[in-house]
């Protein structure tokens, strides 16, 4: 809690925080990071440190877009073995969009940013009408939610580190990379130097996380992912978690306080993929009892959940009418916590009402796995109709085998 700053309010620029807690995604899930951290944190202040450059988003890890401070954008954009674009040539060509029409929707797209910055909407409006081919809604996970032709071609811009966008809590606006970013040049960083500086990054905010968590999260091999962390030296430190039976890593400036750790009291409610547990799945599974692990992680991460003293005690969803309401895993929190939650719960309802609106379906009731229910209820097994003739058979054919036998 402490290293994630969760253990006392304090004020701290979001770009400050992401560079030690993590990449996380944007929208309402950084704002609400940053919110439990710092209880002056504004959608306003996020926009503009988007805006200002300080933070960048970027869509090239596994995970999806992710808002990343400024000085590791290059690496994040490097940092993945192969392009999610390259991946999806299949269910693109299946949906009508060959290599052809990509290349062509990507020289349109370049041109119009040429002139300036534009939304997706600007962007439609400069193509001869019928260009932007919209894929039916069912078609759309197959593509990683492309929704067309030419946001696979704006998509694939980003991973080549051409176009990068800018969202904040409004509708994402796109810009070049060289009108941008002038100062950072992806082209100059192999990937192999990335991922070693982005598993300095997420060990600083994950660790003791193994190498598959790191693996998983930027959607490299584990070969590749081992040979990043080793590429750290003695700036790595290896450990062993109880009830993680892989080697775990962090970094050796974060042993020393890892062992001096303490319960600060402190109590958190904390957003759909927070970087607490989202980066290091494996430690989100050693702290939750094995019944409860379809209720703590959702989709790539962990949902928004009720966290005290680094123990995960339940989730919480929003509920328009009602605002924060909280799912305590044991049915009520600990009597300590209880009153400091529920104030937490009230602030947190202001916070989203005047910042956020709708906090988006990551936030909204999980009607499938509610706590308890991974449990199935026990089922007493009905005995077995056994007819008057067959019970009078078995001592017979019994003491048949006993005679066999002897």
């Amino acid at each position: 809690m402490r290293l994630h700053r969760l253990d006392r309010p304090r004020t701290i620029p979001p770009a400050a925080l992401f560079s030690e807690i993590g990449m996380i995604p944007p929208g309402a899930t950084a704002l609400l990071a940053w919110r439990a951290r710092d209880p002056g944190a504004t959608s306003q202040a996020l926009d503009a440190a988007i805006r200002d450059g300080k933070l960048v988003e970027v869509r090239s890890l596994r995970a999806g877009t992710m808002v990343v401070p400024r000085p590791l954008t290059a690496a994040a954009v490097r940092g993945a073995s192969k392009s999610v674009i390259a991946k999806l040539r299949g269910p693109l060509a299946a949906l009508g969009v060959d290599e052809d029409d990509l290349t062509h929707m990507k020289q349109v797209a370049l041109q119009a940013l040429n002139e300036g910055e534009a939304s997706y909407a600007d962007l439609r409006e400069t193509l001869p009408r019928g260009s932007v081919k919209e894929f039916a809604i069912e078609a759309r996970p197959k593509v990683n939610g492309l929704h067309s032709n030419l946001s696979a071609a704006l998509a694939s811009l980003e991973e080549e580190a051409a176009v990068v966008r800018s969202r904040g809590s409004g509708d994402a606006v796109f810009k070049l990379w060289k009108h941008e970013l002038p100062d950072v040049n992806a082209d100059l960083v192999p990937p192999e130097i990335a991922r070693r500086e982005l598993a300095r990054h997420y060990l600083r905010a994950a660790g003791p996380a193994t190498v598959n968590d790191f693996a998983n999260w930027l959607g490299i091999t584990p070969r590749e992912a081992s040979l990043a962390i080793e590429a750290l030296g003695d700036e790595v430190a290896q450990i062993q978690v109880e009830k993680i039976s892989e080697t775990c890593f962090l970094l050796a400036e974060s042993l020393s306080g890892l062992k001096s750790a303490r319960p600060t009291g402190g109590i958190a409610l904390l957003p759909y993929r927070d970087p607490l547990f989202a980066l290091g799945p494996a430690l989100l599974s050693a702290l939750t009892p094995p019944a409860l692990h379809k209720v703590v992680f959702a989709d790539v991460g962990s949902a928004p959940l009720i966290v005290a003293d680094g123990q995960p005690l339940g989730r919480w969803h929003w509920e328009p009418e009602h605002g924060v309401v909280m799912d305590p895993f044991k049915g009520s929190l600990p009597p300590k916590f209880r009153a400091p939650a529920e104030a937490l719960a009230a602030q947190l309802t202001q916070f989203v009402r005047g910042q956020v609106g709708d906090p988006g379906r990551h936030y909204w009731p999980d009607k499938t796995a509610k706590p308890g229910r991974s449990e199935k209820p026990k089922v007493e097994a009905k005995p077995k109709k056994t007819t008057a003739k067959r019970e009078a058979r078995r001592p017979a054919k019994a003491t048949a085998r006993k005679a066999k036998k002897k």
